[in-house]
């Protein structure tokens, strides 16, 4: 039997508002309790994968994609998601649930991440200056970003950022007071240096 045109349409219909959580829509008029800031959450890649499919991927696996400002990756086999410390333990028991690994104890600025063959022969310091500087590069992209998709998070993110010692409160006014530009585009191409 072939189904009539109404039955097709409703079938690809839109799920219905889950009735246990407020929607994204309406997360302005509830009101903030519980700890503020946000956070990098590491977890594991198995390949190559790009910011648009990690995140596609994200969505498949139950994750609220509205609440993940940023998606970097600090070094090889980890991804970094930046989300508020609110929806972190919602994001972590949902990679719990699909058996993703998780780096609780993943620091960023440890220069051993650094695997670039060109650095082996810099110093101790060296290396941890040029992780120091890895660090700030991606937080300060992930700011830009946010200037240009959702301009009134970068000076919360921002501080989050400062207070986890991986930027100045400078760069955060600096970033806050820039016009918005299409950030992917410097981003891109310089990851591609990178790597």
């Amino acid at each position: 039997v072939k189904p009539t045109l109404a039955q097709i349409a409703a079938a690809s219909a839109a799920k219905p508002v889950q009735k246990n959580k407020p929607p994204s829509a309406a997360r302005p008029f509830v009101s903030n309790t519980g700890p503020s800031g946000f956070q990098f959450v590491y977890i594991g890649r198995s390949r190559k994968i790009s910011r648009g499919d990690t995140r596609a991927r994200l969505k498949r696996c139950g994750i609220d994609i509205s609440r993940v400002l940023d998606i970097s990756f600090p070094a090889h086999g980890i991804i970094g998601v930046l989300v508020h410390c609110q929806y972190a333990p919602t994001f972590i028991s949902t990679m719990k649930r699909v058996n993703a690994e998780l780096f609780e104890d993943f620091d960023p600025l440890d220069p051993k991440h650094i695997a670039d063959p060109q650095y082996e022969s810099c110093s101790q310091a060296g290396r941890q200056d040029l992780a120091a500087q890895l660090q700030y590069k991606r937080c300060m992209n992930a700011l830009t970003y946010l200037q240009a998709s959702r301009p009134y998070q970068v000076k919360p993110v921002g501080y989050s950022l400062v207070q986890l010692g991986y930027i100045s409160a400078e760069d955060v006014t600096s970033c806050a007071s820039t016009p918005a530009t299409n950030p992917r585009a410097k981003v891109n191409s310089d990851a591609g240096a990178l790597f």
